[in-house]
């Protein structure tokens, strides 16, 4: 849930460089529902090796 805190924390903020801006690839700097479907689609992926 810390990464989708984080998205919540960001939403709809502009401008500048939001660490939650995944999409599309290389941002447009505002976090919307194009970083959110990212988020969505890896849900509950572990990332550690």
């Amino acid at each position: 849930l810390v990464d989708f805190a984080i998205l919540a924390e960001q939403w709809l903020e502009e401008p500048g460089d939001p660490s939650a801006d995944i999409a599309p690839a290389g941002g447009d700097n505002t976090v919307n529902l194009l970083d959110l479907e990212v988020l969505a689609e890896h849900w509950l992926e572990d990332s550690l090796p």
